[in-house]
Parts: structure tokens; sequence; C-alpha cells
């Protein structure tokens, strides 16, 4: 695909994967490749919503959250179907979402997640000083040292993501004495731009006279 199209920016991002299939292949491996994005979308999203739903009952089975509704196996079949019913409400909330801002949530969730597991870390050494179990630069250090670059990390992107949009304004226009800000007054009439059309001669072999 790099080779069919190297540039980088498109009209709609949202649809960069079908422009690009599109060029490569036409429209009938368009369409099999969304078809096939679709299905993987498919297995991804409920693969996201059975590891979710057996988290929610891990928590809710050890009292993290509440047993009495998290912790409930169905009785008659088993699964846990409070549990697997509960993150549903959830997906409808990115239908709407811009791609952009879909893809700041999955990194500020990822970056949330590495921080909290370092930090648990810690807080597990402290509780169980006493007990002799860990050390200060196994269970200490290297979580902080851990928790301090996942912080940056998630503070750069967002960092990032304001000045590419703040890059992406429109640029002010400017007069014709160079001044920002005011709109040329003769802006309906462009000044002419002088194009100057190149043509390669070869060169004559050469020719020689007659003796």
């Amino acid at each position: 695909m790099q080779l069919v199209r190297p540039e980088t920016e498109f009209d709609a991002p949202d649809i960069a994967g079908q422009t690009m299939s599109v060029q490569v292949g036409g429209q009938v491996f368009a369409d099999w490749t969304s078809l096939a994005g679709i299905v993987a979308d498919f297995g991804s999203g409920l693969a996201v919503q059975l590891s979710s739903s057996r988290l929610l009952h891990t928590m809710g089975r050890y009292e993290v959250l509440p047993k009495l509704f998290f912790g409930a196996l169905n009785a008659r079949t088993g699964p846990r179907r409070t549990a697997c019913c509960s993150p549903e409400p959830c997906v409808p909330t990115g239908l709407g979402l811009a791609l952009e801002t879909a893809t700041s949530f999955i990194n500020f969730g990822a970056f949330l997640a590495f921080t909290a597991v370092n930090i648990c870390v810690v807080v597990h050494c402290a509780r169980n000083r006493g007990a002799g179990r860990g050390t200060v630069l196994g269970h200490v250090v290297t979580p902080v040292l851990g928790a301090c670059v996942t912080l940056y990390l998630m503070t750069s992107s967002a960092g990032e993501r304001s000045s590419s949009a703040a890059a992406g304004s429109p640029p002010l226009s400017r007069t014709s004495s160079g001044s920002p800000g005011a709109q040329s007054a003769d802006s309906s009439h462009p000044e002419p731009v002088l194009a100057v059309r190149v043509r390669r001669v070869s060169p004559s072999p050469p020719t020689y006279g007659r003796r």
C-alpha cells in the first residue's frame, strides 16, 4: 500500500483503509477487505466483552465489587449472566466518537492501567513489609520508575494531540504588506503565476561532409 499511495494524509481519515484498498485492488478487493475487517472486529469485541465479564465476576467473587450482582451465577445454566451483561451498556457510547477520540481513549486507558499496576506493587509491598516479602529495588524503586514513565507517555501523547490540532488550524491570511490577520483587498484577482515549460531537446547526431 505504501507503493501505491506514499502520501500519509487523507481527505477522510476514518475511511483511509477503504480508500487504499480501492486503489490497490479495485472495488471488489475493497469489499472483501471490509467484510474481513467486520468479522475480525466482531470477534475482537466478543473477546473483549467475555474477558471483561470474567474480570468483573472475579472482582465480585472476592467482594471487591458488590458480590450479590457481579459474583452471582445463573442457577440453571451456570454462566455469569449479570457480569456478561454489565459491559453492554457501554458499547453504544462509542458509536458517535471520532477516530482520533476513540484512539485517545484507548491510549489513556492502557497507560492508566499500567500506572495502576505499578502503584499496586508498591502498596502490596508496603502492606507486607513486616513479612519480609519483596525488596526495595524490585518492589518500590522499579514500580515507581515504571509509573513515572507511563505518566510521562500519557501526558506527552496528550500534548502531541493538542499541538497537532493547533497545527491543523487554517493559517492567517496576509495582506500585500505582509501583516497577518487581514484578508487581501484584491483577493478576487490573484496574482498571475508565471509557468515555465521546459522542453528537453535531444542532441542531434553529428553530420559529416562528403569528400
